[in-house]
């Protein structure tokens, strides 16, 4: 029989997988990533942080031990992907910056053909 430890891993493994299968580079090379993405990621890691606790009775439960460490392997891939997660963030940000800016400087032109006519 399944442990309730064992059921909790085998959906954070199987949910952590497919969120790092979605993280692929797209056709330019950027990874695609949302804000989804993000909470998803960090719900996942949260949830199977918090049967890493029981490593220790991992040790008489063989598919428990093999969650865990299936688990273990998705963290690393997420480490290893990190530096491209944060390439594609400060990306954006400069992004929205850029549009932020040019949202600026036409409502400040809007003022002033306001305040000429």
């Amino acid at each position: 029989m399944t442990s309730p430890a064992c059921k909790a891993m085998k959906e954070a493994n199987r949910k952590l997988g497919l969120l790092l299968d979605s993280i692929q580079r797209n056709e330019t090379g950027q990874i695609a990533l949302t804000a989804q993405h993000l909470s998803a990621i960090l719900t996942e890691v949260s949830r199977g942080g918090e049967w890493m606790g029981v490593r220790i009775a991992a040790e008489s439960d063989d598919e428990l031990r093999r969650e865990l460490d299936s688990y273990c392997c998705n963290l690393h891939v997420l480490r290893e992907t990190m530096p491209q997660i944060h390439a594609r963030l400060l990306t954006e940000r400069a992004r929205l910056e850029a549009e932020r800016a040019h949202l600026d400087a036409a409502a400040a032109w809007a003022r002033g053909v306001r305040s000429t006519s």
